[in-house]
């Protein structure tokens, strides 16, 4: 949800969004990120699945 929201506030700032003095442009790397460290939604559905199965 949060990458879902920073690229729609990507869209509305348009260029200025994605500079390094727009606040937005700190969200969506930070969004960006937290979706790349946690996995997959894959990975982490196995985890989940196995997790919920011991």
């Amino acid at each position: 949800m949060a990458m879902k929201v920073a690229n729609m506030a990507m869209e509305i700032m348009g260029t200025y969004g994605y500079t390094k003095d727009s606040p937005i442009e700190k969200v969506w790397r930070d969004a960006r990120i937290l979706s790349i460290y946690e996995g997959t939604n894959q990975i982490q559905r196995l985890v989940i699945s196995g997790g919920l199965l011991r």
